[in-house]
């Protein structure tokens, strides 16, 4: 039997990978949990998606000395995604979703809806996208024949981006806001979460940018093979999960909004809210959709829309379970029967 690591597998990604796995068919058996020393030994249960009264339960391994798996997902930050490049199989097939390797030009960033084709039988490692960078390239993608020349983005990050303990600061600190108790200082941000919205989401850089703005641009870039500029703000707002993107584009050649509605409506990964609806980020909970709406066009070869999406899922879960997937199939089709 072919087994499948899960290595992070006790964090917001990785619960989700491992749910979303074993609802494309995978066998439970085949899986392998890992996590931090801290969760060695740990029991954790997943709900069967074909009979809600039945559990798996998982004994959770640990990372640092790893079982033998043919992949390995990565549901991991990146300084501990780089000590496991060191110890896992070389001839294991690697899915990493940290920042990493992203840029590395040998290692492929998947947005699997767009990019998949690069899973090959030649490559062991591939890189995936972040939860924003993946997203808006959906978007964009399909607005690339009219000639894309110039984009400007502003994110709205909810605290699952920033981990289970940044949600749990933001809940905690919500409480006592509304209590009237004092805040404790943050720890998971660098201003308090509660009710407020600051534009630092890693650290800020000396050229005023900071590391995720700077992340989001050169990903989209990597992804659509594109030159142009473009030009981000990354905002952490008080929600607990989905992210949302402003989107403006300037584009070479003239296309209506008609022709715009149409192109995103037959563009896989997206559903179109609209030209005045719209979707907010509790409304795209367990959704792998990205949802485009307040679809604009305020002078001619200029687009403005609104992208909403789950960022637990699209550009984080989904991306790695589709791209494991496709692995399977193209290598281990023969011992794998989900």
């Amino acid at each position: 039997m072919v087994k499948i690591g899960i290595i992070g597998a006790t964090g917001n990604v990785g619960k989700q990978v491992v749910q979303q796995l074993l609802q494309h068919g995978v066998p439970a058996h085949a899986l392998v949990l890992m996590a931090s020393e801290a969760s060695l030994g740990r029991v954790v249960a997943f709900k069967d998606p074909k009979d809600s009264y039945k559990e798996y339960a998982f004994v959770v391994h640990s990372s640092v000395t790893p079982p033998e798996c043919a992949v390995y997902i990565l549901a991991t930050e990146a300084h501990i995604s780089r000590s496991l490049f060191a110890i896992l199989p070389k001839e294991s097939v690697i899915l990493d979703s940290s920042s990493a390797l992203r840029m590395d030009p040998q290692v492929p960033l998947l947005s699997p809806l767009m990019n998949g084709h690069l899973i090959s039988q030649d490559t062991n490692v591939y890189a995936h996208a972040n939860c924003v960078a993946s997203p808006c390239s959906l978007a964009l993608a399909p607005l690339r024949p009219w000639g894309i020349e110039e984009v400007v983005l502003s994110s709205y990050q909810s605290a699952s981006g920033a981990g289970w303990g940044a949600m749990q600061e933001l809940l905690a600190a919500s409480t006592d806001h509304i209590k009237g108790n004092p805040v404790a200082l943050p720890t998971c941000y660098p201003r308090n979460s509660a009710f407020n919205a600051f534009p630092e989401i890693g650290a800020l850089r000396m050229d005023g940018h900071s590391e995720e703005e700077v992340k989001i641009v050169h990903e989209i870039q990597k992804i659509l093979e594109l030159s142009v500029p473009i030009y981000v703000t990354a905002v952490r707002v008080p929600t607990l999960r989905g992210h949302a993107v402003s989107a403006w584009v300037r584009l070479r050649d003239d296309i209506s909004l008609d022709e715009v509605l149409d192109v995103f409506h037959n563009a896989p990964g997206l559903r179109v809210s609209g030209t005045q609806g719209y979707h907010s980020p509790q409304e795209v909970m367990g959704s792998d959709l990205v949802f485009i709406g307040r679809i604009r066009m305020p002078a001619a070869r200029r687009l403005q829309f609104w992208a909403c999406s789950d960022n637990l899922r699209r550009g984080a879960a989904t991306d790695l379970v589709e791209s494991t997937m496709r692995v399977m199939s193209l290598r281990f089709l023969k011992h794998f029967q989900p």
